[in-house]
This record gives structure tokens, sequence and C-alpha cells, in this order.
């Protein structure tokens, strides 16, 4: 492989595991702010909201049953782990489809 196309082929790998990665820090912040009361309508709060509420609110509605008094909500540790394994997916397919 040319040694030009090598540094596009990292630079995608890099680039990929660092959206992945913000994201997941971006959840994990999202699990932290939970435990403290916060203003809901500040922009902080909003954006981490914006960013974490679209794919979590389908995982709740999948693990939430109506009228259950369970205070605990899942779906963040859901969604940490469905992040992980379509990281890996998409690394192993990038890889296959580059060498």
């Amino acid at each position: 492989m040319l040694p030009e196309m090598t540094k596009v082929v990292e630079n995608t790998f890099r680039a990929v595991n660092i959206a992945f990665e913000v994201y997941f820090g971006i959840l994990f912040l999202r699990v932290i702010l939970s435990w403290f009361r916060m203003n809901p309508y500040g922009k902080f709060y909003q954006f981490i909201f914006g960013m974490t509420e679209p794919l979590l609110a389908p995982i709740r509605r999948l693990t939430m049953r109506p009228g259950s008094s369970f205070p605990l909500d899942f779906s963040p540790m859901i969604l940490m782990l469905l992040i992980i394994l379509v990281q890996r997916i998409v690394v192993a397919l990038l890889y296959a489809l580059l060498f």
C-alpha cells in the first residue's frame, strides 16, 4: 500500500474511533449529571440532553414498563454497550474494506 494511502487509512480509523469515544463520553457525562440537580433550561444541559436523548428514548421505551415503580433506568448502560459493539463492527468492516 502506498504511504499516502496508509496515512488516509490511519486517519480514517482514528476519526471513527474518536467519534465513538466522544459520544461515549457525552453519554457518560449525562449519567453523571443525572445525579445532580441541574437547570434543565441551561445551554450545557440542553446540549448533553439533545445529543443523547434521540438514542436513549427508543431504548427506554423498550426497557421501561408502563406503571413500573422500579426507579433505575438502564438505558444509558445498554446504549454504552451498543456503542462499544457498533464501534467494533464498524472498525472491523473498515479494516476488511480497506485491506
